[in-house]
C-alpha cells in the first residue's frame, strides 16, 4: 500500500477464507517485520495504526460454517 511508510507486503487478499493458523504463518513468513493478531469478527480492537501489526479477522466460533473458523476480511497491516 503506497504512502503508509511501512515496509514489506501490506495485505493478503489470497488468505480470505483460509484457516487462521495458516494465515498467521503465511503473513509472518512473507513479512517478518509484522506480528499477526487474530481477532474474532465483532470484537473491539485498538484503533491505532501500527506498521508491525496485522489484524486477521476470523469468523465467530459460534457462527462457523462447515469449514470451521476462517478469515473473513482481507488481512492488512495496521
Amino acid at each position: 500500500m503506497a504512502g503508509t511508510g511501512c515496509s514489506g507486503k501490506q495485505e493478503w487478499p489470497e488468505l480470505l477464507g483460509a484457516k487462521p493458523d495458516i494465515a498467521k504463518e503465511t503473513i509472518e513468513r512473507e513479512n517478518p517485520l509484522v506480528r499477526v493478531r487474530l481477532i474474532e469478527q465483532g470484537t473491539y480492537r485498538i484503533l491505532d495504526y501500527n506498521c508491525n501489526r496485522v489484524w486477521v479477522w476470523t469468523s465467530p466460533k459460534d457462527q462457523s460454517g462447515p469449514d470451521g473458523v476462517v478469515v473473513v476480511q482481507i488481512p492488512k497491516v495496521g
